[in-house]
């Protein structure tokens, strides 16, 4: 297992990623949400999910995507290449989410 310190977007961007009250890194998000998020923040990076190399080699064999309302944006990026996906597990936040 690889752990990268840095989060996947559909472009390399700067972003604040704003810390849950409670639940450590669990809930936290780059969306401020007063009832959810303590208001820190950490600075962080966003590579752009397609050119990761895990995505560039090969077959992927189980794919977990819980980006906190970021899902799809990384599906999107990442769709020419989802046929090399065996498993995929997807966290989606609302119906229009799931329609999409």
């Amino acid at each position: 297992m690889n752990i990268l310190p840095w989060g996947l977007a559909s472009r390399f961007r700067r972003a604040r990623l704003y810390l849950s009250k409670g639940h450590r890194l669990a809930g936290s998000s780059t969306v401020y949400n007063m009832e959810n998020h303590t208001g820190k923040f950490e600075e962080i990076a966003l590579h752009r999910a397609a050119r990761e190399a895990v995505f560039q080699k090969g077959e992927v064999s189980i794919l977990k995507i819980d980006t906190e309302g970021h899902e799809l944006d990384i599906l999107t990026d990442l769709s020419p290449m989802l046929h090399r996906v065996q498993v995929l597990f997807l966290e989606v936040h609302s119906e229009a989410e799931r329609a999409e």
